[in-house]
């Protein structure tokens, strides 16, 4: 091959990697995989920086901004980071999210719904290995992406129960 034809090959081969973008534009938003799998858009907040879901085995891992609050029938806390494994109409084994009850805010270890026609939203409160509490919420307060409310609150705006989440340990 000839010099010249060796130069036009190597800037061709430049251009199309340039112009190959590193990451999909056909890439869904987390948003959108939550509607894949049947679950309402509004479960997470609209601060998210990014996500990576593995189809191999369903694990979910969202990026926030920073840790924050919604106030749904139930007040919900979100860390910076989430983690779970993700199903049809489930998501569960989530670590960094938080509910509300009794006073108190507790591990939120599964949101389920029911597909295909969802009117409600399934919450299992406590560890990995023990549901403690079972709450059922109307999923209409799920089905628009909310706000998050960021830290520190202040008094009156249930700062009592923002402050840290009650620690459940399996033994």
């Amino acid at each position: 091959m000839a010099p010249s034809q060796l130069s036009l090959l190597i800037l061709a081969l430049l251009a199309l990697i340039s112009s190959t973008p590193l990451i999909s534009a056909n890439q869904p938003t987390i948003y959108e995989t939550l509607e894949h799998f049947g679950l309402p858009v509004g479960i997470f907040p609209d601060n998210i920086t990014s996500y990576t879901y593995d189809p191999t085995d369903g694990s979910l891992v969202v990026e926030l901004k920073k840790h924050c609050g919604i106030e749904f029938d139930r007040f919900f806390q979100y860390g910076p980071k989430i983690t779970g494994k993700i199903n049809y109409g489930v998501l569960s084994e989530i670590i960094g999210v938080y509910a509300e009850a009794f006073g108190l805010l507790f591990n939120v270890d599964e949101i389920r719904v029911d597909v295909p026609a969802a009117s409600n939203v399934y919450l299992k409160l406590g560890s990995h290995s023990e549901t403690l509490i079972t709450q059922t919420l109307d999923i209409k307060q799920f089905q628009t992406i909310h706000p998050c409310i960021e830290f520190p609150l202040t008094a009156g705006d249930h700062a009592s129960k923002r402050i840290s989440p009650l620690p459940i340990t399996a033994e």
